[in-house]
Protein backbone atom coordinates (compact mmCIF):
# COMPACT_ATOMS: atom_id res chain seq x y z
CA UNK A 1 0.00 0.00 0.00
CA UNK A 2 1.81 3.02 -1.31
CA UNK A 3 1.64 5.85 -3.04
CA UNK A 4 3.94 7.15 -5.81
CA UNK A 5 5.84 10.85 -4.72
CA UNK A 6 6.14 12.97 -7.70
CA UNK A 7 6.78 16.86 -7.94
CA UNK A 8 3.51 16.45 -9.90
CA UNK A 9 1.66 15.20 -7.55
CA UNK A 10 -0.61 16.58 -4.78
CA UNK A 11 -1.13 15.40 -1.54
CA UNK A 12 -4.37 16.76 -0.90
CA UNK A 13 -7.41 14.16 -1.34
CA UNK A 14 -8.94 13.50 -4.92
CA UNK A 15 -11.27 16.21 -5.93
CA UNK A 16 -14.58 15.53 -6.85
CA UNK A 17 -14.31 16.86 -10.25
CA UNK A 18 -11.49 14.67 -11.28
CA UNK A 19 -11.69 13.25 -14.71
CA UNK A 20 -11.09 9.79 -15.78
CA UNK A 21 -9.85 8.82 -19.06
CA UNK A 22 -11.81 6.94 -22.15
CA UNK A 23 -12.24 3.17 -21.25
CA UNK A 24 -10.88 2.14 -25.00
CA UNK A 25 -7.32 3.28 -25.01
CA UNK A 26 -5.43 2.12 -27.93
CA UNK A 27 -3.40 -1.41 -26.95
CA UNK A 28 0.43 -1.04 -26.63
CA UNK A 29 3.54 -2.90 -27.45
CA UNK A 30 5.64 -4.30 -24.21
CA UNK A 31 9.24 -3.15 -23.28
CA UNK A 32 11.99 -4.68 -24.47
CA UNK A 33 14.46 -6.08 -22.15
CA UNK A 34 17.10 -8.56 -23.68
CA UNK A 35 19.21 -9.50 -21.24
CA UNK A 36 21.53 -13.22 -20.91
CA UNK A 37 21.69 -15.34 -18.03
CA UNK A 38 21.61 -13.44 -14.74
CA UNK A 39 18.80 -10.82 -14.49
CA UNK A 40 20.76 -8.33 -11.73
CA UNK A 41 22.25 -5.75 -12.64
CA UNK A 42 24.52 -3.40 -10.63
CA UNK A 43 23.32 -0.44 -10.36
CA UNK A 44 26.60 1.72 -10.44
CA UNK A 45 27.88 -0.35 -13.39
CA UNK A 46 25.35 0.87 -15.76
CA UNK A 47 26.00 4.96 -16.24
CA UNK A 48 29.11 5.37 -13.44
CA UNK A 49 28.36 9.12 -12.70
CA UNK A 50 24.41 9.06 -13.05
CA UNK A 51 23.45 7.32 -10.04
CA UNK A 52 26.02 9.21 -7.74
CA UNK A 53 25.11 12.46 -9.73
CA UNK A 54 21.21 12.04 -8.89
CA UNK A 55 21.72 11.69 -5.33
CA UNK A 56 24.27 14.89 -4.69
CA UNK A 57 21.45 17.03 -6.99
CA UNK A 58 18.70 15.89 -4.44
CA UNK A 59 20.75 16.95 -1.24
CA UNK A 60 21.66 20.56 -3.07
CA UNK A 61 18.11 21.28 -3.57
CA UNK A 62 17.62 19.82 0.12
CA UNK A 63 14.06 18.45 -0.63
CA UNK A 64 12.60 14.95 0.45
CA UNK A 65 9.03 13.95 -0.24
CA UNK A 66 7.51 15.33 2.33
CA UNK A 67 8.91 18.74 1.04
CA UNK A 68 6.18 20.78 -0.41
CA UNK A 69 5.06 21.21 -4.05
CA UNK A 70 6.84 24.02 -4.35
CA UNK A 71 10.21 22.84 -3.69
CA UNK A 72 9.72 19.59 -5.50
CA UNK A 73 9.04 21.59 -8.45
CA UNK A 74 11.70 23.67 -8.14
CA UNK A 75 14.22 20.51 -8.61
CA UNK A 76 13.62 20.96 -12.50
CA UNK A 77 14.19 24.22 -13.77
CA UNK A 78 11.92 24.12 -16.83
CA UNK A 79 8.53 23.64 -13.22
CA UNK A 80 9.63 26.89 -11.60
CA UNK A 81 6.76 28.62 -13.58
CA UNK A 82 4.16 25.96 -12.72
CA UNK A 83 1.87 27.40 -9.66
CA UNK A 84 0.26 24.97 -6.31
CA UNK A 85 -3.60 25.69 -8.22
CA UNK A 86 -1.78 23.93 -11.56
CA UNK A 87 -0.81 20.80 -10.33
CA UNK A 88 -2.60 17.69 -11.17
CA UNK A 89 -2.29 13.86 -10.00
CA UNK A 90 0.93 12.52 -12.74
CA UNK A 91 -0.51 8.98 -12.65
CA UNK A 92 -3.20 9.50 -14.31
CA UNK A 93 -4.40 9.07 -18.26
CA UNK A 94 -6.60 11.35 -18.28
CA UNK A 95 -4.56 13.97 -19.74
CA UNK A 96 -5.58 13.63 -23.17
CA UNK A 97 -8.95 15.26 -21.89
CA UNK A 98 -7.22 18.52 -20.95
CA UNK A 99 -9.24 21.33 -21.75
CA UNK A 100 -6.39 23.79 -21.61
CA UNK A 101 -2.67 22.77 -21.73
CA UNK A 102 -2.44 24.06 -18.03
CA UNK A 103 -5.41 21.86 -16.64
CA UNK A 104 -3.36 18.31 -16.51
CA UNK A 105 0.22 17.38 -17.16
CA UNK A 106 0.92 16.19 -21.11
CA UNK A 107 2.69 12.72 -20.78
CA UNK A 108 3.53 9.42 -21.97
CA UNK A 109 3.59 6.54 -20.69
CA UNK A 110 5.86 3.53 -20.44
CA UNK A 111 4.24 0.03 -19.76
CA UNK A 112 6.66 -2.37 -18.35
CA UNK A 113 10.12 -0.80 -16.64
CA UNK A 114 12.95 -3.25 -16.98
CA UNK A 115 12.58 -5.47 -13.45
CA UNK A 116 16.10 -6.15 -12.79
CA UNK A 117 16.60 -2.29 -12.01
CA UNK A 118 15.12 -1.65 -8.66
CA UNK A 119 16.10 2.38 -8.06
CA UNK A 120 13.46 4.35 -9.14
CA UNK A 121 15.48 7.07 -9.15
CA UNK A 122 18.43 5.54 -11.18
CA UNK A 123 16.09 4.55 -13.74
CA UNK A 124 14.11 8.19 -14.10
CA UNK A 125 17.45 9.53 -14.79
CA UNK A 126 18.58 6.60 -16.88
CA UNK A 127 15.87 7.39 -18.64
CA UNK A 128 15.78 11.00 -18.64
CA UNK A 129 19.65 11.51 -19.95
CA UNK A 130 19.02 9.17 -22.79
CA UNK A 131 16.09 10.71 -24.13
CA UNK A 132 17.45 14.12 -23.90
CA UNK A 133 21.38 13.04 -25.06
CA UNK A 134 20.81 10.52 -27.18
CA UNK A 135 17.28 11.11 -28.41
CA UNK A 136 17.62 15.05 -28.02
CA UNK A 137 13.85 14.94 -26.57
CA UNK A 138 13.24 17.76 -23.71
CA UNK A 139 11.46 16.45 -21.09
CA UNK A 140 10.13 18.23 -17.49
CA UNK A 141 10.28 14.88 -15.52
CA UNK A 142 10.51 11.24 -15.64
CA UNK A 143 8.67 9.12 -12.48
CA UNK A 144 9.35 5.45 -12.28
CA UNK A 145 7.25 3.21 -9.64
CA UNK A 146 9.36 -0.01 -9.59
CA UNK A 147 6.80 -1.83 -7.94
CA UNK A 148 4.19 -1.79 -10.69
CA UNK A 149 7.08 -1.58 -13.29
CA UNK A 150 5.25 1.54 -15.29
CA UNK A 151 6.94 5.21 -15.84
CA UNK A 152 5.25 8.28 -16.79
CA UNK A 153 7.45 11.09 -18.47
CA UNK A 154 6.32 14.69 -18.54
CA UNK A 155 7.00 16.86 -21.57
CA UNK A 156 6.40 19.95 -22.46
CA UNK A 157 3.71 20.28 -25.31
CA UNK A 158 1.93 17.76 -27.44
CA UNK A 159 4.41 18.15 -30.05
CA UNK A 160 6.86 16.43 -28.12
CA UNK A 161 4.16 13.91 -27.08
CA UNK A 162 3.75 13.27 -30.72
CA UNK A 163 7.84 12.99 -31.43
CA UNK A 164 8.06 10.64 -28.26
CA UNK A 165 5.60 8.44 -29.04
CA UNK A 166 5.53 7.87 -32.92
CA UNK A 167 8.75 9.07 -33.81
CA UNK A 168 11.18 7.57 -31.10
CA UNK A 169 8.59 4.87 -29.44
CA UNK A 170 11.14 2.98 -27.68
CA UNK A 171 14.18 4.23 -26.28
CA UNK A 172 17.53 2.38 -25.27
CA UNK A 173 18.17 3.56 -21.47
CA UNK A 174 21.47 1.26 -21.31
CA UNK A 175 23.46 0.11 -24.48
CA UNK A 176 25.92 -2.47 -22.99
CA UNK A 177 22.57 -4.90 -21.98
CA UNK A 178 20.92 -3.70 -24.84
CA UNK A 179 17.89 -2.55 -22.48
CA UNK A 180 14.88 -0.86 -23.96
CA UNK A 181 11.39 0.40 -22.94
CA UNK A 182 8.29 1.03 -25.23
CA UNK A 183 6.60 5.39 -24.73
CA UNK A 184 2.85 4.64 -25.28
CA UNK A 185 -0.32 7.12 -25.49
CA UNK A 186 -2.60 5.30 -23.07
CA UNK A 187 -2.34 2.38 -20.48
CA UNK A 188 -3.35 -1.16 -20.61
CA UNK A 189 -3.30 -2.90 -16.95
CA UNK A 190 -4.03 -6.17 -16.68
CA UNK A 191 -4.78 -7.41 -12.90
CA UNK A 192 -6.46 -10.62 -11.80
CA UNK A 193 -9.01 -11.60 -9.36
CA UNK A 194 -8.93 -14.62 -8.00
CA UNK A 195 -11.77 -16.29 -5.94
CA UNK A 196 -11.06 -18.66 -2.93
CA UNK A 197 -13.36 -21.54 -4.54
CA UNK A 198 -12.90 -23.74 -7.11
CA UNK A 199 -17.07 -24.88 -7.08
CA UNK A 200 -18.25 -23.83 -10.31
CA UNK A 201 -21.70 -23.41 -9.10
CA UNK A 202 -20.79 -20.66 -6.27
CA UNK A 203 -18.42 -18.65 -8.26
CA UNK A 204 -19.34 -14.87 -9.25
CA UNK A 205 -20.33 -14.42 -12.78
CA UNK A 206 -18.31 -11.81 -15.05
CA UNK A 207 -21.35 -9.00 -14.27
CA UNK A 208 -20.84 -9.59 -10.72
CA UNK A 209 -16.82 -8.62 -10.25
CA UNK A 210 -17.73 -6.16 -12.86
CA UNK A 211 -20.11 -4.70 -10.39
CA UNK A 212 -18.25 -5.24 -7.29
CA UNK A 213 -15.60 -3.35 -8.64
CA UNK A 214 -16.88 -0.37 -9.32
CA UNK A 215 -18.57 -0.14 -6.08
CA UNK A 216 -15.12 -1.10 -4.53
CA UNK A 217 -12.90 1.00 -5.73
CA UNK A 218 -14.92 3.34 -6.85
CA UNK A 219 -14.17 3.73 -10.73
CA UNK A 220 -15.65 6.20 -12.61
CA UNK A 221 -16.01 2.92 -15.83
CA UNK A 222 -16.46 -0.80 -14.92
CA UNK A 223 -13.60 -2.21 -16.12
CA UNK A 224 -13.29 -5.16 -18.87
CA UNK A 225 -13.66 -8.42 -16.90
CA UNK A 226 -13.53 -12.45 -18.05
CA UNK A 227 -13.05 -15.66 -16.51
CA UNK A 228 -9.23 -17.02 -17.52
CA UNK A 229 -10.06 -19.97 -18.39
CA UNK A 230 -12.45 -23.38 -17.90
CA UNK A 231 -9.47 -24.65 -16.22
CA UNK A 232 -9.54 -21.95 -13.79
CA UNK A 233 -12.80 -20.76 -13.49
CA UNK A 234 -11.95 -19.22 -9.96
CA UNK A 235 -9.75 -16.48 -11.56
CA UNK A 236 -10.41 -13.76 -13.83
CA UNK A 237 -8.62 -11.17 -15.85
CA UNK A 238 -9.44 -7.61 -15.24
CA UNK A 239 -8.34 -4.79 -17.94
CA UNK A 240 -8.47 -0.98 -16.86
CA UNK A 241 -6.67 2.06 -18.41
CA UNK A 242 -6.56 4.80 -15.13
CA UNK A 243 -3.44 4.16 -13.37
CA UNK A 244 -4.07 6.88 -10.94
CA UNK A 245 -7.51 4.74 -9.99
CA UNK A 246 -5.13 1.34 -9.97
CA UNK A 247 -2.86 2.92 -7.19
CA UNK A 248 -5.97 3.99 -4.91
CA UNK A 249 -7.53 0.26 -5.52
CA UNK A 250 -3.99 -1.44 -4.35
CA UNK A 251 -4.84 -0.29 -0.87
CA UNK A 252 -7.86 -3.17 -0.88
CA UNK A 253 -6.27 -6.16 -2.43
CA UNK A 254 -9.28 -8.37 -0.82
CA UNK A 255 -13.15 -8.07 -0.93
CA UNK A 256 -15.79 -10.35 -0.08
CA UNK A 257 -18.01 -10.93 -3.02
CA UNK A 258 -20.97 -13.39 -2.89
CA UNK A 259 -19.81 -14.22 0.60
CA UNK A 260 -16.80 -15.45 -0.70
CA UNK A 261 -13.02 -13.98 -0.64
CA UNK A 262 -11.26 -12.94 -3.46
CA UNK A 263 -7.58 -11.38 -3.77
CA UNK A 264 -6.72 -9.09 -6.33
CA UNK A 265 -3.25 -9.30 -8.13
CA UNK A 266 -2.45 -5.73 -9.99
CA UNK A 267 -0.92 -5.14 -12.99
CA UNK A 268 0.40 -8.89 -13.25
CA UNK A 269 1.84 -11.36 -15.39
CA UNK A 270 0.19 -14.86 -16.09
CA UNK A 271 2.03 -17.83 -17.16
CA UNK A 272 0.70 -21.62 -17.42
CA UNK A 273 2.72 -24.91 -17.40
CA UNK A 274 1.01 -28.02 -18.99
CA UNK A 275 1.58 -31.51 -19.82
CA UNK A 276 3.21 -31.83 -15.93
CA UNK A 277 3.96 -35.10 -14.52
CA UNK A 278 1.16 -37.08 -12.07
CA UNK A 279 3.95 -36.48 -9.41
CA UNK A 280 3.77 -32.83 -9.57
CA UNK A 281 1.93 -30.80 -7.10
CA UNK A 282 1.81 -27.15 -5.66
CA UNK A 283 4.66 -27.07 -3.20
CA UNK A 284 6.40 -28.84 -5.54
CA UNK A 285 5.99 -26.09 -8.62
CA UNK A 286 6.85 -23.73 -5.54
CA UNK A 287 9.89 -24.95 -4.76
CA UNK A 288 11.09 -24.43 -7.84
CA UNK A 289 10.07 -20.68 -8.34
CA UNK A 290 11.63 -20.12 -5.64
CA UNK A 291 15.00 -21.15 -6.33
CA UNK A 292 14.68 -18.98 -9.37
CA UNK A 293 13.80 -15.82 -7.81
CA UNK A 294 14.28 -16.77 -3.77
CA UNK A 295 11.74 -16.56 -0.70
CA UNK A 296 11.42 -12.83 -0.82
CA UNK A 297 8.96 -12.54 -3.59
CA UNK A 298 7.22 -15.72 -2.58
CA UNK A 299 4.47 -14.25 -0.65
CA UNK A 300 1.11 -14.87 -1.02
CA UNK A 301 0.79 -11.10 -1.56
CA UNK A 302 3.30 -11.08 -4.73
CA UNK A 303 2.18 -14.62 -6.38
CA UNK A 304 -0.20 -16.72 -6.57
CA UNK A 305 -0.03 -20.83 -7.81
CA UNK A 306 -2.48 -23.15 -8.44
CA UNK A 307 -2.35 -26.57 -9.67
CA UNK A 308 -5.17 -28.28 -11.54
CA UNK A 309 -4.82 -32.03 -10.86
CA UNK A 310 -7.42 -33.22 -13.63
CA UNK A 311 -5.95 -31.15 -16.74
CA UNK A 312 -2.28 -31.70 -15.72
CA UNK A 313 -1.80 -27.77 -15.88
CA UNK A 314 -1.33 -25.16 -13.29
CA UNK A 315 -1.49 -21.22 -13.25
CA UNK A 316 1.04 -18.55 -11.91
CA UNK A 317 0.45 -14.99 -11.32
CA UNK A 318 3.20 -12.93 -10.49
CA UNK A 319 2.74 -9.16 -9.20
CA UNK A 320 4.69 -6.52 -7.89
CA UNK A 321 8.80 -7.43 -7.87
CA UNK A 322 7.70 -10.96 -8.48
CA UNK A 323 7.33 -9.85 -11.65
CA UNK A 324 11.19 -10.09 -11.51
CA UNK A 325 10.34 -14.14 -12.75
CA UNK A 326 9.59 -12.89 -16.02
CA UNK A 327 13.54 -13.66 -16.61
CA UNK A 328 13.24 -17.31 -16.71
CA UNK A 329 11.27 -19.34 -19.34
CA UNK A 330 10.80 -22.41 -17.50
CA UNK A 331 11.45 -24.40 -14.77
CA UNK A 332 13.12 -27.72 -13.95
CA UNK A 333 11.39 -30.31 -12.11
CA UNK A 334 13.18 -34.19 -11.73
CA UNK A 335 15.24 -33.18 -14.01
CA UNK A 336 12.84 -32.41 -16.76
CA UNK A 337 12.26 -28.76 -18.31
CA UNK A 338 9.02 -27.43 -18.39
CA UNK A 339 8.75 -24.35 -20.26
CA UNK A 340 6.15 -21.48 -19.19
CA UNK A 341 3.39 -20.73 -21.68
CA UNK A 342 1.13 -17.42 -22.30
CA UNK A 343 -1.91 -19.69 -22.95
CA UNK A 344 -3.38 -23.09 -22.42
CA UNK A 345 -3.65 -25.42 -25.47
CA UNK A 346 -7.49 -25.26 -26.91
CA UNK A 347 -7.84 -29.29 -26.38
CA UNK A 348 -11.40 -30.94 -26.91
CA UNK A 349 -11.93 -34.72 -26.19
CA UNK A 350 -14.83 -36.40 -29.09
CA UNK A 351 -15.88 -39.80 -26.79
CA UNK A 352 -17.53 -42.24 -27.75
CA UNK A 353 -17.04 -42.18 -31.52
CA UNK A 354 -18.39 -44.94 -33.76
CA UNK A 355 -15.43 -46.66 -36.03
CA UNK A 356 -17.35 -45.62 -39.16
CA UNK A 357 -16.94 -42.25 -38.32
CA UNK A 358 -13.19 -41.37 -39.39
CA UNK A 359 -10.71 -38.87 -37.32
CA UNK A 360 -10.65 -36.70 -40.54
CA UNK A 361 -14.59 -36.37 -40.82
CA UNK A 362 -14.71 -34.94 -37.27
CA UNK A 363 -11.62 -32.80 -37.53
CA UNK A 364 -13.21 -31.32 -40.87
CA UNK A 365 -16.86 -30.38 -39.40
CA UNK A 366 -17.65 -27.07 -39.78
CA UNK A 367 -18.12 -26.50 -35.94
CA UNK A 368 -13.66 -26.25 -35.83
CA UNK A 369 -14.14 -23.42 -38.48
CA UNK A 370 -10.46 -25.25 -39.93
CA UNK A 371 -8.49 -24.57 -36.83
CA UNK A 372 -7.63 -27.87 -35.85
CA UNK A 373 -3.98 -27.87 -35.55
CA UNK A 374 -4.05 -31.56 -33.73
CA UNK A 375 -5.59 -34.51 -33.84
CA UNK A 376 -4.95 -37.89 -31.09
CA UNK A 377 -7.48 -40.73 -31.42
CA UNK A 378 -7.42 -42.26 -28.63
CA UNK A 379 -9.44 -45.55 -27.90
CA UNK A 380 -12.79 -44.68 -29.00
CA UNK A 381 -12.27 -41.39 -28.43
CA UNK A 382 -10.88 -38.27 -30.54
CA UNK A 383 -8.82 -35.51 -29.26
CA UNK A 384 -8.70 -32.00 -30.97
CA UNK A 385 -6.52 -29.18 -30.06
CA UNK A 386 -8.15 -26.02 -32.22
CA UNK A 387 -5.74 -22.45 -32.55
CA UNK A 388 -8.81 -20.02 -31.88
CA UNK A 389 -9.60 -20.01 -28.54
CA UNK A 390 -12.94 -18.34 -29.37
CA UNK A 391 -13.72 -21.38 -31.72
CA UNK A 392 -13.00 -23.53 -28.46
CA UNK A 393 -15.08 -21.77 -26.28
CA UNK A 394 -18.10 -21.99 -28.40
CA UNK A 395 -17.68 -25.74 -29.03
CA UNK A 396 -17.66 -25.82 -25.24
CA UNK A 397 -20.36 -23.91 -24.86
CA UNK A 398 -22.53 -25.76 -27.86
CA UNK A 399 -21.51 -29.37 -25.96
CA UNK A 400 -22.21 -31.61 -29.43
CA UNK A 401 -21.48 -31.89 -33.13
CA UNK A 402 -24.09 -34.07 -35.47
CA UNK A 403 -22.39 -36.06 -38.15
CA UNK A 404 -25.20 -37.75 -40.34
CA UNK A 405 -27.24 -38.94 -38.18
CA UNK A 406 -24.69 -39.59 -34.96
CA UNK A 407 -24.45 -36.90 -32.43
CA UNK A 408 -21.19 -36.55 -30.38
CA UNK A 409 -20.19 -35.09 -27.16
CA UNK A 410 -17.84 -32.38 -27.29
CA UNK A 411 -15.98 -31.84 -23.52
CA UNK A 412 -12.79 -29.77 -22.20
CA UNK A 413 -9.62 -32.15 -22.43
CA UNK A 414 -8.31 -33.33 -19.16
CA UNK A 415 -6.62 -36.42 -17.54
CA UNK A 416 -9.91 -37.30 -16.06
CA UNK A 417 -11.91 -37.31 -19.26
CA UNK A 418 -9.41 -39.66 -20.90
CA UNK A 419 -7.92 -42.00 -18.48
CA UNK A 420 -6.36 -44.73 -21.01
CA UNK A 421 -4.25 -42.22 -22.15
CA UNK A 422 -3.34 -39.06 -20.29
CA UNK A 423 -0.53 -38.15 -21.64
CA UNK A 424 -0.65 -35.82 -24.79
CA UNK A 425 3.16 -36.04 -27.00
CA UNK A 426 3.66 -33.03 -28.52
Amino acid sequence: SFRIHSPLRDQSPRKDDYKSEHNNSAPYASSTVQKSNEYGINANSLYPNLYSSSISHENEEGYNQSDSVEKKLSAYPENIHRTTDEQREPFQSSSLLRTSKTEQPIVAYIPDLPMNIDKPQLLENMIRQALELRYRQKVLDVKCNTELGIGVIYLNNDDDKHHLINTIGKILIEPTNNITVSVVDELELTSYVVIDNNDPKDLPTVDDICQRWVQLYKTRFPPKCEQLSNQFQNIFRIITHSLDELIDAMYVRDFLINKQIASVYFHADCCFFEDLPRTFNSDRLKQAISKQITEQYMSKELIYIQYNKNGANAVVLTSGRARIWMFHNSIEIDGRIIIKKDQLACRLIIQNVPKTISTALIQNHKIFANTVIKTLPSNDHVILELSNRNIYDTCIDQGVLRIGDVTLLIEAYTISSNPENSDIDD
